[in-house]
């Protein structure tokens, strides 16, 4: 049987929050007890107008309203049916929307009420299988001949991958390897122009399907430039996309980095650029912080004064490392 992936491209899910300023201004219809309204006056006009089957579908859906009231109570995406193998297929019908033009009006990416309220669930097989798509973040292409090997976190050399892939002419890596809920992966990605590290919060239990942004160790050096720094090539740099509670990105948060001293410099990306003068994310859900000292370091979320999100790194000097932060959960 073919197992369906548990993550896609863009995420599925949103989650409750606001009333937004400006955007659609009629309901567009009937809604089954207001499920889309209740996260956020306009949520429903959005989606009607944004993808109206899909919306539709899933009003007459029984188990898509029931995950949305499952995501409104304050559970994480993968308690309310949405990791499944039989996920309801009318959520991917509305998630390009709920990721994009309507995130907003969804109160999308503003949600931690599951902060330290759940446990990492059991794995669903024995493996799980990273279907992967490098992109360049800037020229947004495809980015073949990237030689990628998956680590255990607990090997920080990389001294036995536990797969060993190079990306396809379409830019493409699919690695397989055992599955865990206490054992965390980092994938080593390298070429003529690339050199980077990436880390997840969330252990490797279901399958993934992402597309990855990718950036040159020049474009790091970039950003370091962009917010006034001089980039120094025995140091590090550091990329964190975070999401909430629904797997989207995350607005209005900080970053922190137990590492970073006086040399070091934080950035917040707004428009996939560095922006000077932002002191949160955007709604890219996306900070840095370059010129960071090799070694090991703990890299925190904070949301409202509370941290919500924390994993460990391994900083090497002229790496780009990115970090893919979810919320934590209970114990963390």
């Amino acid at each position: 049987m073919e197992r369906r992936l548990a993550t896609a491209f863009v995420p599925f899910w949103l989650w409750a929050c606001s009333n937004g300023d400006g955007g659609p201004s009629a309901r567009g219809g009937p809604f089954f007890d207001g499920i889309f309204e209740a996260f956020g006056e306009l949520c429903g006009a959005c989606l009607r107008s944004s993808a109206p089957e899909g919306a539709t579908g899933c009003e007459a859906s029984a188990s898509c309203r029931d995950s949305l009231r499952c995501l409104g109570s304050g559970r994480p995406w993968f308690e309310c049916g949405l990791g499944r193998v039989d996920a309801d297929p009318s959520l991917a019908a509305i998630a390009a929307p709920l990721g994009g033009a309507c995130l907003e009006f969804c109160g999308g990416g503003r949600h931690w009420d599951c902060v330290g309220e759940f446990d990492w669930p059991e794995p669903m097989a024995a493996s799980v299988q990273f279907r992967l798509a490098y992109r360049d973040i800037l020229v947004q292409s495809e980015v073949p001949g990237l030689a990628v090997n998956a680590c255990l976190a607990s090997d920080p050399d990389c001294t036995a991958p536990l797969d060993s892939q190079t990306t396809t002419s379409s830019g493409m890596a699919s690695m397989v390897f055992s599955a865990s809920r206490t054992e965390s992966v980092f994938l080593v990605a390298a070429n003529a122009s690339v050199d980077e590290r990436r880390y997840w919060s969330m252990p490797p239990v279901f399958d993934r399907e992402e597309e990855l942004p990718v950036a040159a160790t020049t474009d790091a050096e970039l950003a370091a430039l962009a917010i006034g720094l001089t980039p120094m090539n025995e140091l590090g740099s550091l990329v964190a996309l975070v999401t909430d509670c629904s797997s989207l990105p995350a607005p209005d948060v900080t970053i922190v980095v137990d590492t970073a001293d006086g040399l070091s410099g934080t950035f917040y990306v707004q428009n996939n650029l560095p922006a000077q003068g932002l002191d949160a994310t955007t709604r890219s859900g996306a900070a840095g912080v370059v010129n960071l000292p090799p070694g090991p370091a703990a890299v925190s979320i904070y949301h409202a004064g509370r941290e919500v999100s924390r994993t460990r790194v391994d900083i090497r000097p002229r790496v780009l490392t990115w970090v893919h932060l979810s919320p934590s959960p209970r114990g963390d």
